[in-house]
Order: structure tokens, then C-alpha cells, then sequence
């Protein structure tokens, strides 16, 4: 149940942390990933996590390398948690009203991923091909409307169509009850946004200080990828001290790429 861009090596995908919309119905990195084995700063081999789930005491370093970008080691194996393979798919479309989401989550079918643009909410149930038989009934008669059937693929293609925003998209997080203030702000309305973890997927606002300032005011952060790298905004004081620490530890002699912290 990993998101993102499928050429890329699932290493590549767990540092650059590419949960997106899935984290719904099957959880982002940091719930499908129960251990890692790297090689850090000195080439020494480190594993921590296993098969099980709790088998962590202190740092839980499993978590500290998702989203890490190589900074504390080069991931060498994964053990992930895995489901089974879903048959067939069903979107809805929906107003973008918060809501809406909330009974959604707290339905008794409650939608694998869930995505607000500019014209309104779309949500996506996944499932065996009877499950998906069964629950359309139910579904159109609590939301009042017509369910679209999709194969695997295709609501594969459709999740990916609307994140993409070109080669330089930023990332912006901010608490869920903050969303509709934050995407306010976007005035060129070309974004995806994931009402239920508060998560915005971006092209890079023209004026991206004004953004990065909003974000300081709601207590949220952003990510920026693009051609030359990865920087970060908004990481408190207190957690950048921790993630400093980690990295003194983990590389103490600089082999290994900085953390990416700006402003």
C-alpha cells in the first residue's frame, strides 16, 4: 500500500517518506515499516525493529528513517507490513466540506483514500470485487450519490494524475482543522490535498515566503523537492535538536548527506 512514483527503488521511496492519500485505509511509512538494517556514517551495519511491532525501547530509529533523505544511513533491508492485493475500486464525487470527511471516517465503510482539488472532494473505496459489490449500495444510499467502478489500475492512474504537479511540487503539512485556511492561501488552486492528515501536494507558490510564513503562524511545515534537493521549513527547535543529536551519533564524521532544515 505504498504511494508513490512506482520507477523508484522502495528505499528511495521510504527516505523521501512518499505516503500520500492511502494512508487512509492502509497507513503511511511510518505504520507499514516495522524494521530496517543500514549501513551508517562509518559503514557499520545497523539494525533496529524486526518482524514484530513493539520491539523498540528509546529511539524508535525505524521511525527516524522514514523521510531521513540518507541523512543518518544508507537503508540496505526493509521489512514492511504488507495487505492483500485489493480487485476493484469505487470513487465518489463530493463536496470539499470538512464535515463530509469526518462522517466519512467515522462510517461503517469508510473510504481507502480520500482527496480535495480545487473542484471539489473525490473518494475511493478499495477492495475484493464482492466487497465492492456489496458495499455500493450502501455507500450511494448514505452519500446520495452515484458511485463510478474502477479497476485497480486505473484508480491508480486517477490518485496519480492528481498529485502530479510537475518537477518541482512542494509538500505542506499543517493540523487537519487548519487545512481550509492554509488552501485559502493558495490562490493558483492547482493542489491535492488530504483532508483526513492535512497534507497539501503542491506546484511552488510564486510568492512561496508567504506560504512558508502562513505555515509558521498555523504550526505546520513543507517539503520541497525539486532538481537541486530537498529542504525543509518549519521543524521546531526542539525536534531539530533531537535530529541533530541523531545525526552527531549516527555520522560523526559529515560522510553523509546534512539535514535538509531551512529557516
Amino acid at each position: 500500500a505504498l504511494d508513490g512514483d512506482p520507477q523508484r527503488p522502495i528505499g528511495w521511496l521510504m527516505q523521501h517518506d512518499s505516503t500520500g492519500p492511502l494512508r487512509t485505509g492502509y497507513g503511511g511509512w511510518r505504520d507499514l515499516l516495522t524494521g530496517v538494517q543500514f549501513t551508517d556514517g562509518r559503514g557499520e551495519l545497523v539494525t533496529v525493529g524486526g518482524i514484530t511491532v513493539k520491539n523498540v525501547a528509546g529511539y524508535d530509529l525505524v521511525k527516524f528513517m522514514v523521510g531521513s533523505h540518507g541523512c543518518f544511513g544508507t537503508p540496505v533491508t526493509l521489512t514492511l507490513r504488507t495487505y492483500r492485493l485489493p480487485e476493484a475500486g469505487l470513487v465518489a464525487a463530493l463536496p470539499a466540506a470538512a464535515e463530509l470527511v469526518s462522517s466519512l471516517l467515522l462510517s461503517n465503510a469508510p473510504p481507502q483514500w480520500m482527496l480535495w482539488t480545487a473542484q471539489g472532494m473525490r473518494a475511493g473505496w478499495l477492495g475484493s470485487a464482492r466487497e465492492m459489490e456489496l458495499l455500493a449500495p450502501e455507500i450511494e444510499a448514505s452519500l446520495g450519490t452515484t458511485l463510478e467502478d474502477r479497476s485497480l489500475d486505473r484508480d491508480a492512474a486517477e490518485r496519480e494524475e492528481l498529485l502530479d504537479r510537475g518537477q518541482e511540487v512542494v509538500r505542506l503539512g499543517v493540523a487537519p482543522s487548519k487545512l481550509p485556511e492554509l488552501l485559502f492561501g493558495l490562490s493558483e488552486g492547482l493542489y491535492a490535498a488530504d483532508p483526513a492528515f492535512g497534507v497539501i501536494w503542491t506546484k511552488v507558490p510564486e510568492r512561496f515566503s508567504d506560504v512558508v510564513a502562513e505555515l509558521r503562524r498555523l504550526g505546520g511545515h513543507a517539503v520541497w523537492t525539486g532538481r537541486d534537493g530537498v529542504r525543509v521549513y518549519g521543524v521546531g527547535t526542539d525536534a531539530r535538536a533531537v535530529l541533530e543529536r541523531l545525526k552527531r551519533l549516527l555520522d560523526p564524521d559529515g560522510r553523509l548527506p546534512g539535514l535538509p532544515f531551512t529557516g
